[in-house]
């Protein structure tokens, strides 16, 4: 810990079943700095779509490329017809287009000072869009089918065979050409089989959806992207999801297996994918719900470089040396299980998030049982406590415990090299424990019904009320150097 105890006085218990309540007034610390815990960014979903949407995928993949965004009050709202602006917006964003200096829409209904004004300049000096007769682009209007066949085909440079006949019977000549282009690359099959409907508006959904498969229609075999998707099934060689398949490389043939398949089922997975087969894999999110048994995730002792999300109950992950987090979110409700898991980042137990009804500003506990973690034979940098009555099970010593969030009840049943106490409020600590150091950092109200030994007790606030039961032994206390301490 590197702490410099010249600033400390110490406190020696010689008796092991001393009970004592204390007390110190203001202390700060001196040479002595604290690295915040790692936080791990929540990952934004839009309230309004579901992972059975048809255009899930597409509106993930895009959303994760920064390509589009939703609304503040954390919609997409994919069903609202998209304006000529937003696509053209979406599309400069899918292509990596920019508007240069001192470059001009030249259109009379689009100022530089337009929110579309960088897109619709871009797309225009690079020769995708056209405006209408009277010089303008009315960026405000909903775009048509039939203008977005047109400026696809032109922004991607797709063509056609000219041998293809239509099935649709009421494709104008001048749009034809586009039409044919996105039909013969399976970016559009129509409103039914005979009828494409080009006066028609497009929706969010839909544009996100054409632009990713007009995306992948021209791109190389080989080129290489990330996409965000759920695994609707495991079978064999390759994974379905949402009808796509997607074949698995050699590379993560240890992690998505027909073996694992329970434990993946309704997985959202983000991947390295190169003409649909998946290269690599950043984020597993399992949520496989309704499990009333342990359904179990074997990594085969292979390195993932990458995260693992539990919003699944009773999971257990096993063999495998990571390289990244784990998050347990509230769907753990009552066990999950690490075997012989090593890894270089956090167990971060998230606490109970706020109902979707509630204010989206807000975060609340909820009532839930007692999560049990059972870890074997398993290490992890930091293991970070948001949550109530969560208990900690380990056969080894654990190298950090970071208890937050004002929560008010935490079992530990392990060896741990350091224990951190960061938030002010009550909190009552139970289980069977050895804790080399336990450090408090805030104002608290500690009551440790821990039966065991902690070697060295660091108080770091000026207001800690400490309470021992009579089972357990302490070595040292350390407080502020010319600081009182009282012993009842």
């Amino acid at each position: 810990m590197g702490k410099n105890k010249g600033n400390y006085w110490r406190l020696i218990f010689a008796a092991s079943t001393t009970a004592f309540a204390a007390s110190t007034t203001a202390f700060v610390a001196s040479n002595v700095v604290f690295a915040a815990p790692d936080l791990v960014k929540a990952k934004f979903i839009f309230s309004d779509i579901n992972d059975t949407d048809y255009f899930y995928n597409d509106v993930m993949n895009l959303l994760e490329r920064g390509v589009i965004n939703g609304y503040s009050d954390g919609t997409f709202r994919p069903n609202e017809y998209v304006t000529r602006g937003q696509a053209s917006k979406m599309i400069a964003g899918i292509l990596g287009l920019e508007s240069l200096p001192n470059s001009n829409s030249n259109f009379n209904d689009v100022p530089k000072e337009h929110q579309y004004f960088d897109a619709i300049a871009s797309l225009k000096n690079a020769g995708i869009i056209d405006g209408y007769e009277d010089g303008t682009f009315r960026p405000n209007e909903p775009i048509t089918r039939n203008h977005m066949a047109k400026i696809i085909a032109n922004a991607f440079h797709l063509t056609s065979t000219n041998t293809t006949k239509l099935p649709f019977k009421d494709v104008r000549s001048n749009y034809q050409q586009a039409v044919i282009s996105l039909f013969e690359n399976n970016i559009t099959t129509g409103k039914t089989e005979t009828i494409f409907d080009g006066e028609a508006f497009v929706t969010r959904g839909q544009l996100a959806a054409f632009l990713v498969r007009a995306e992948r229609a021209t791109n190389e075999e080989n080129i290489e992207r990330f996409e965000t998707f759920k695994i609707s099934e495991v079978m064999g060689d390759f994974i379905l999801s949402n009808g796509v398949q997607y074949s698995i490389s050699p590379n993560v043939k240890n992690l998505i297996n027909i073996n694992n398949a329970a434990a993946l089922k309704d997985a959202e997975v983000r991947a390295k994918i190169s003409n649909n087969e998946i290269l690599d894999i950043q984020l597993i999110s399992f949520r496989n719900q309704g499990q009333n048994s342990k359904t179990t995730f074997d990594g085969q002792n292979s390195n993932f470089n990458g995260e693992l999300v539990i919003d699944s109950d009773n999971i257990e992950i096993k063999n495998l040396v990571l390289n990244g987090n784990i998050v347990l979110t509230e769907k753990v409700d009552h066990s999950f299980t690490a075997t012989n898991i090593t890894s270089t980042g956090n167990l971060i137990i998230e606490t109970d998030k706020v109902s979707p009804t509630a204010s989206i500003n807000t975060t609340v506990e909820k009532s839930s049982n007692n999560p049990s973690l059972y870890l074997g034979n398993s290490i992890f940098k930091n293991i970070q406590i948001e949550r109530n009555n969560i208990i900690i099970n380990s056969d080894i010593q654990l190298p950090q415990i970071t208890i937050q969030n004002h929560i008010s009840n935490t079992t530990i049943n392990s060896k741990v090299l350091k224990l951190l106490i960061n938030f002010e409020g009550n909190l009552e600590l139970k289980g069977t424990s050895t804790i080399e150091q336990l450090i408090i950092e805030e104002k608290i109200d500690l009551n440790i019904l821990i039966n065991g030994f902690i070697k060295e007790i660091y108080l770091q606030n000026n207001a800690i009320k400490l309470s021992l039961n009579s089972n357990i032994k302490i070595e040292n206390i350390y407080i502020p150097e010319m600081r009182p301490f009282k012993l009842l």
